[in-house]
């Protein structure tokens, strides 16, 4: 699907990664941390921006809001 030249560039790269070991996996422990820990907050300012938007009646709490599930 990629042309030769940038099928060869992202070959390569995947290879070095492959070879690095441990180094490549606790960064990537660290990114998946931070991505994740973003990603939570961001859904609960679109939350929290959405039921201002909408005059909730009853608001939440810190704790009910923060442990609440995203899909609520």
């Amino acid at each position: 699907m990629l042309p030769p030249g940038a099928q060869d560039l992202f070959v390569n790269e995947l290879t070095g990664c492959a070879r690095a070991g441990g180094a490549i996996s606790a960064q990537s422990g660290v990114a998946l941390i931070v991505g994740v820990y973003a990603a939570h907050r961001a859904s609960r300012a679109m939350l929290a921006g959405l039921s201002f938007i909408h005059d909730e009646d009853k608001p939440r709490g810190f704790f009910s809001f923060n442990f609440m599930p995203c899909w609520c």
